[in-house]
């Protein structure tokens, strides 16, 4: 059984948290971006469940919202030859939701050196992807795949700048020494989504150093204004910091 969980800091705003059973989907609203977090059944076995997947189940989470839709996770297929090194494993509905709401690949695969994030002894393949509305791609400041402990896939790792929200000022204390404030606004969020629920909890207590580290490094001490929303998918393990 798969179960999804989300982690998120106190004052982050997170709404609109929807999930689908078994549980292979959850999605949340933040700063205005639809994410929606997917662990597509597997190609090759559940080929028809996987379509029907895709084709009814998805759209449930989406086909209500008109802003920036973000669609990330284990989509166990590929719409890229140069995405495998093996069979070339597709799904003509996620072409259709990538083509219909305008999503684009987060990650530029170079056919002649490309990177995978699921390595087996029969092959290599780029399965575990993110994609965001086209018209928001320009958002992007980075994106990297690195490798993860606890499965064999590596992580898919995001940055994108999006306003930061406003907070009220507070009265300072005349009688106190002035203090140097941050120059920055750095939000985190983690959502774990597909783990074993037997897992979770160990997941988290095994990722919390990962994540202070990542809050940490997120921080953009030139952009007052701004914050970087890193999104991370390891199979079905979402992180927003």
């Amino acid at each position: 059984m798969w179960g999804n969980a989300i982690l998120a800091r106190c004052d982050l705003q997170i709404t609109h948290v929807d999930t689908l059973p078994p549980g292979r989907m959850v999605a949340v609203v933040f700063s205005g971006i639809r994410i929606i977090n997917v662990h597509a059944p597997s190609g090759t076995a559940k080929r028809t469940e996987q379509e029907c997947f895709f084709s009814t189940e998805l759209p449930v989470l989406f086909s209500e919202y008109t802003n920036s839709i973000m669609i990330g996770g284990y989509l166990n297929c590929i719409l890229q030859p140069a995405d495998s090194t093996g069979a070339f494993i597709t799904s003509n509905a996620l072409v259709e939701i990538v083509r219909g709401l305008h999503l684009t690949d987060m990650w530029d695969q170079d056919p002649h050196h490309p990177i995978f994030t699921h390595y087996s002894p029969t092959g290599a393949s780029h399965i575990d992807r993110i994609y965001l509305s086209t018209a928001d791609k320009e958002r992007k400041t980075g994106i990297e795949i690195v490798p993860t402990a606890y499965t064999d896939h590596h992580a898919v790792v995001v940055r994108l700048s999006i306003p930061a929200p406003e907070k009220r000022r507070r009265k300072m204390d005349p009688f106190l020494p002035p203090t140097s404030l941050p120059s920055s606004l750095t939000s985190s969020c983690h959502l774990f989504l597909g783990l074993p629920l037997s897992l979770v909890s160990k997941f988290i207590s095994n990722t919390f150093l990962g994540i202070l580290f990542s809050s940490i490094l997120c921080t953009c001490p030139n952009q007052r204004n701004l914050f970087n929303l890193i999104v991370s998918v390891i199979v079905g393990f979402l992180t927003i910091a």
